[in-house]
């Protein structure tokens, strides 16, 4: 009697998790965002992000900040700098990676700029199945911090993940961006 109704429990809890997953597959999860008082949108700098997965494009990390930056601009209201000057700036400052930037570096773009804060992000896909599925649909995880200039402190973070496609990778990163944006204000 004892082992049945521990295989009965063990079979509950077997459903149960798997109903948990399986709601976490359908159900969309929503961005998680922490932004501090002292931002208040003025001069930001969208550095490109970096790129982490082998099924995303070359571009995806300046596709990523270029997408938040339109964002910012468009549903945040907030004052943007353009990213063609902030390519530039990153080209002249001989910047490999944006992944980790030193204080030093973080000002010097920021006169360079003429920003208040500086973005910087990361955009990673990610795959149990990628190697079984000729068409698997994905994980699409996008950060970022929000770095202040003058003290290079982290006054705000994002995180957001959403499965998608190889079909729709550019509109999820756009849907993405503006739903981040829409947690922001």
């Amino acid at each position: 009697m004892n082992k049945i109704i521990i295989v009965l429990s063990f079979m509950c809890c077997a459903i149960f998790v798997q109903s948990c997953s399986l709601y976490n597959k359908i159900s969309p999860k929503s961005p998680e965002v922490l932004i501090k008082k002292d931002f208040d949108g003025n001069g930001i700098a969208v550095l490109t992000f970096v790129k982490q997965g082998p099924s995303l494009a070359p571009d995806a990390g300046r596709i990523a900040a270029d997408k938040l930056t339109d964002a910012m601009f468009i549903k945040g209201n907030f004052n943007v700098i353009d990213r063609a000057r902030v390519n530039e700036a990153q080209s002249i400052l001989e910047l490999a990676t944006t992944e980790l930037l030193s204080a030093d570096q973080i000002q010097r773009l920021g006169l360079k700029l003429k920003a208040n804060f500086i973005v910087l992000g990361r955009v990673q896909s990610v795959s149990d199945q990628e190697y079984f599925d000729m068409n698997p649909q994905r994980q699409l995880y996008i950060s970022f911090r929000i770095i202040s200039v003058a003290n290079s402190e982290v006054i705000g973070v994002a995180n957001y993940s959403s499965a998608y496609t190889d079909n729709n990778v550019l509109e999820k990163v756009t849907q993405m961006m503006n739903d981040i944006i829409g947690r922001m204000k």
